[in-house]
């Protein structure tokens, strides 16, 4: 098992226990231009993970890659605060703009 979170300096990290924890992350996800505040797995695709970051942005990765596969400006102008799966095939997030955003996985992020 290993563990995806981000942080201050704009990347998504991976986490792997088995390696040590003093060796820091074992892969970084380089695509977010503002802090990344939100990492979470989907639920019906163990490759998949949704972030959000102050930069506005939500990004869909797969972990076996090191670009995302979509990206969507969630949030114009504001920082994105949170990001989830709605389900296996939705994306939900929020941001400081007070808007609750809801996208479609289809062969991109589309809004819902």
């Amino acid at each position: 098992r290993v563990a995806w979170c981000g942080g201050g300096d704009k990347a998504v990290h991976m986490w792997d226990p088995r390696v040590g924890a003093t060796t820091g992350a074992t892969t970084s996800l380089m695509s977010h231009t503002g802090m990344v505040v939100s990492v979470r797995w989907c639920p019906g695709d163990e490759h998949k993970l949704v972030s959000c970051s102050y930069d506005g942005t939500v990004k869909l990765w797969d972990t076996r890659g090191k670009l995302p596969l979509h990206t969507v400006k969630a949030h114009e102008g504001e920082r994105a605060m949170g990001c989830d799966f709605h389900g296996p095939r939705r994306i939900v997030s929020g941001g400081t703009d007070g808007r609750l955003r809801l996208f479609k996985l289809e062969d991109s992020l589309t809004a819902a």
